[in-house]
């Protein structure tokens, strides 16, 4: 599929007119007739078509409308303001750094960046988090070839430094960020404060609308937007089942998705559990429009 969609339009044109037209038997002389028959010419070549350039949506982040820039919007602090809505705080964010080059970010360069850029964006207006990072990398397991045992080693670390956050924090762990490899801090701690916010209920952009109706998709606001789709283990991975999952969105502005999945027969690419998920994000759904005074819950 990938090889396919690298193939230029020229060329694709050729095997079209070349291979496709053979396949489908209009290069057959007795096809032809049959046409002509009709009153039916078949012409050999194709129509040119004049392209149709739709104008980019409008970005709006907190202050600013955000320009389109080689096709895509740069949402960063110095364009955007800050996020359109990051009203929720909190007042811990518990860390688990895995990273096993001692050339990759620090610790600690992560943690001042992280800070620095949440603040930048609104997220923690009222307080400024108390980061309290634990480093797990002196114990990651290689990647052996039981890769059984490899998730229970895995699982065991995880555990472990749970346990260890879960000692040192005042409120408990309502909230858990964890740092893979990278090598830009500036550009991982970015990234990061947009899901942060995302997962404490924010919206860090709306798109402009015609009307006040519609949600930033172009969908009335109560509408529901699902997504579903299996991850299957890789062609040498045995033991591992596949998993299949959906997301929902959870708000008038189809900025919010919730969740749903489960683990299902290896390879299988049909949603095992589709209803069972479906019940669940209609219920959670049901919820949050009773309590706004949407729906009854039923």
């Amino acid at each position: 599929m990938v090889n396919n969609a690298q193939i230029v339009p020229p060329e694709n044109k050729e095997m079209i007119l070349g291979q496709g037209l053979e396949l489908l038997g209009f290069k057959k002389l007795s096809v032809v007739k049959c046409f002509s028959n009709f009153g039916i010419e078949l012409t050999i070549k194709l129509d040119q078509i004049t392209p149709i350039e739709l104008q980019p949506p409008v970005m709006i982040s907190k202050k600013n409308t955000l320009a389109v820039v080689k096709g895509g919007w740069r949402f960063n602090q110095s364009q955007s303001k800050g996020f359109h809505n990051s009203n929720r705080n909190f007042n811990e964010l518990p860390i688990i750094w895995f990273n096993r080059s001692n050339g990759d970010m620090s610790p600690g360069e992560v943690t001042v960046r992280l800070r620095k850029v949440l603040n930048d964006y609104n997220v923690s207006q009222a307080v400024s988090p108390a980061i309290k990072p634990i480093h797990a990398s002196k114990n990651i397991p290689s990647h052996g070839d039981d890769p059984i045992q490899y998730r229970k080693d895995c699982q065991k670390i995880l555990d472990e430094c749970l346990d260890s956050l879960e000692k040192n924090s005042e409120q408990g762990i309502n909230f858990l960020y964890i740092i893979l490899r990278d090598n830009d801090a500036n550009f991982y701690a970015e990234i990061k404060s947009l899901k942060i916010n995302a997962k404490l209920g924010g919206i860090s952009h709306k798109l402009e609308s015609t009307s006040s109706q519609l949600s930033m998709t172009g969908t009335p606001k109560d509408i529901m937007i699902i997504g579903a789709d299996c991850t299957h283990p890789g062609a040498g991975v045995k033991h591992c089942p596949s998993i299949a999952a959906i997301v929902v969105t959870n708000d008038d502005e189809s900025s919010q998705y919730l969740g749903s999945a489960r683990l299902q027969k290896r390879r299988q690419e049909e949603i095992a559990d589709l209803h069972g998920m479906m019940v669940e994000r209609i219920k959670a759904w049901s919820h949050k429009a009773s309590k706004a005074g949407k729906s009854d819950g039923n």
